[in-house]
Parts: structure tokens; C-alpha cells; sequence
């Protein structure tokens, strides 16, 4: 494995194919039971089309990294969760504005169990902040990004990320949450 030859790279438009390659990704690195459907999956893509980096390894698919914008009062809501929601309510995934706080939910960081090193996470912290800056040099204020982070892997990025643990729900998951002054301290150039 050779770290050039890694990308990360914004994704804009999801085939039923893409579909179904995140779809096997997920069932066999966190279960059925962590796994949404795919119907589900494109439902979340369509109402939110800037949500979505793939991960590629060679020009192949080998992970992403999915992301959603959503309303203040769903943020806070999902912070005091004590069980991973099966679905999110699409009508709080909102588009990001300008001149306004948004509030930033990782919903997944998924690689293929042969990639998930140290460089690899180092790659994705990268990215994350990186697309933090971009957006802040567009006036797009990211105030907090919450993680819901369900294996070892997420786990480790978060760790690597310096987020503060919220807390354990009850099927292992672990919430994380970059708070605004940490944000504007470690991620804003």
C-alpha cells in the first residue's frame, strides 16, 4: 500500500452502483444491524448532494466519508441520544448557508479493513480539515461536528482528531463532538 496512490475526493453524483458498493462496505464492517438500507441512502444523497467524499485506492472505491448539515435543535437532540437512530428525519438535513452557524454530523468514516492505518487516518484528518477551512474561507461557519463513531476505526480517528468523547451509547458507539472554540484553535488556519 502506497499513501500517493490514495484520494480523497469529493464525490457529485451517486449511481446505483456506488450505491451498492457502500452499501456491501458497511454490512461487512459494521453489521446489518449498523447497516441503512440502500433506498435510505440515496434518499440522504438526493436531499443533500454536498455530503459525500470517496476514498479511493488505485482509481477503486475503497471507502468514504459521509457527512450531513443539520439543524441546531436535531444536533443538540442527537447529542443526548442513548441508542445509534436507525434513520434520521431528512427534513433537519438542511443545505450549508453562508453568514450562519451549521452544525455538522460525520454520520460515517468507512474503509476497507486492509487500508485502516495510521497514514490512512492522517489522510482523512486532512481532509476534514481541509474542507473545514474551505468552508470557513467561504464564509460557511461549521460551529460543531458531532461523530457517531461505531467501530475501532472511527474510533481512532477521533482520537487522532483530538475530539472531546461525549459519551458510550448503549450498543457500543461512541458520540464525539468538536466544540466551537477547539474548532477554531486546532482546524482553522
Amino acid at each position: 500500500m502506497h499513501i500517493s496512490k490514495f484520494r480523497i475526493v469529493k464525490y457529485n453524483h451517486l449511481t446505483k452502483k456506488t450505491i451498492d458498493k457502500i452499501y456491501n462496505l458497511d454490512k461487512k464492517n459494521y453489521g446489518e444491524e449498523k447497516t441503512w438500507d440502500k433506498e435510505y441512502q440515496k434518499d440522504i444523497y438526493n436531499k443533500n448532494t454536498d455530503s459525500l467524499f470517496i476514498v479511493t485506492y488505485k482509481h477503486e472505491l475503497v471507502g468514504y466519508i459521509n457527512y450531513l448539515n443539520i439543524e441546531k435543535e436535531e444536533y443538540e437532540r442527537l447529542k443526548k441520544i442513548r441508542k445509534l437512530p436507525n434513520i434520521l428525519d431528512l427534513n433537519k438535513i438542511i443545505k450549508f448557508k453562508k453568514n450562519r452557524k451549521n452544525y455538522l454530523l460525520i454520520e460515517s468514516i468507512n474503509i476497507k479493513k486492509e487500508y485502516e492505518k495510521e497514514k490512512t487516518i492522517e489522510l482523512i484528518h486532512k481532509k476534514i480539515k481541509s474542507f473545514i477551512n474551505k468552508k470557513y474561507r467561504q464564509n460557511v461557519l461549521i460551529n460543531s461536528i458531532l461523530f457517531f463513531a461505531t467501530s475501532n476505526f472511527e474510533k481512532e480517528i477521533c482520537e487522532y482528531m483530538k475530539l472531546n468523547k461525549i459519551k458510550k451509547l448503549d450498543d457500543n458507539t461512541y458520540i464525539y463532538e468538536l466544540i466551537e472554540e477547539d474548532r477554531k484553535r486546532d482546524y482553522i488556519k
